[in-house]
């Protein structure tokens, strides 16, 4: 999981005019898994299956991430580690040797799915499943998420905030001194999720998603503990999927001034109301070119001149300052 990329010099940034040109933290990054591998199969075989699946180890490496991140001008990111509970371990040392090696870079959050393409399955382990894996390697994580709420088609059903499994897993979180956590709430759960926010005010959530935005202000109006990323910037249009080629994604950027004044009408008002409590991130990690340098950085090209069309008032709170008081309670 681990190969130095040889030149990982700081690239010469040229910064669009107008473009915000400080820090930034991205709040929504996915960390590939290891490959689930048959006894017997050949790294060839290996790579050849996972295809353009990112598969941790086989076709990308914590080097490589960490140097993209650095070459982007990203101090740090908040990084969804998936841990499987059939083997936690193998993954848990991964993080563990990435924090030592990145110890500023990467805000580790524990990403534990339970079969959730399997009617049977759950978005999430139960919570003495999920202490059980926190105990291989206690205060390694600071987070707990992504876990997505909603419900997969042909696999798990949705997930409550306020359900059963849920409610057991929130008390762990604070005996383990995991004070957020990141959810991606299925349609209609506003109100669940309000009961969630009102029950555990020293838990901070993360969220996102199209299901939760028509209901973001209300919730920050009512509750303090949450914060809301936005990574559908670009014109509120979601291309970091694998039915998108790499090369569709670049040329959705061209022009990039009409997805700006898109994202102002749409965003800009809601970060004015409440400056303390939204967030960017990209949301990598679906498939193998969303980690690739060019798409890296034409994201955080397009973050830098939507952040400079904001109030600068605004502009550091949105970049880096509002992640870094969750990271930093």
């Amino acid at each position: 999981s681990f190969a130095k990329v040889a030149d990982c010099a700081p690239l010469e940034r040229v910064y669009a005019e107008g473009s915000y040109t400080g820090p930034l933290i991205d709040t929504h990054l996915h960390i590939p898994s290891i490959p689930d591998a048959e006894l017997g199969a050949s790294l060839d075989q290996l790579r050849e299956e996972s295809g353009e699946q990112p598969s941790m180890g086989l076709n990308i490496t914590m080097d490589d991430i960490a140097c993209q991140l650095q070459r982007e001008g990203t101090q740090q990111a908040v990084a969804f580690f998936p841990i499987w509970p059939e083997i936690p371990e193998p993954m848990v040392e991964v993080v563990s040797r990435t924090m030592a090696r990145y110890p500023d870079l990467f805000a580790p959050f524990i990403m534990p799915p339970f079969h959730d393409d399997d009617p049977e399955g759950s978005p999430t382990v139960d919570a003495p499943t999920l202490q059980d894996m926190l105990a291989f390697d206690p205060e390694l994580f600071v987070g707990y998420g992504e876990i997505g709420l909603y419900e997969r088609k042909s696999g798990a059903a949705e997930l409550l905030p306020d359900g059963e499994r849920l409610m057991e897993i929130y008390p762990v979180l604070e005996t383990e001194g995991i004070a957020a956590l990141y959810f991606h709430p299925g349609d209609g759960q506003a109100d669940n999720l309000a009961r969630a926010l009102k029950q555990f005010p020293e838990i901070t959530f993360l969220v996102h998603g199209d299901q939760i935005q028509p209901s973001i202000e209300s919730l920050m109006e009512g509750y303090p503990n949450i914060y809301f990323t936005m990574n559908d910037l670009y014109g509120d249009e979601w291309l970091l999927r694998p039915e998108v080629s790499k090369e569709e994604f670049l040329a959705y950027f061209e022009n990039i001034e009409p997805l700006i004044k898109k994202d102002l009408k749409m965003y800009s008002g809601m970060i004015r109301r409440h400056p303390d409590r939204f967030m960017w991130g990209t949301d990598r990690g679906d498939v193998l070119w969303t980690y690739d340098a060019e798409v890296g950085q034409t994201l955080v090209d397009y973050a830098r001149a939507f952040i400079g069309r904001l109030d600068p008032s605004l502009q550091e709170n949105f970049a880096y300052k509002n992640a870094e008081r969750v990271l930093s309670p």
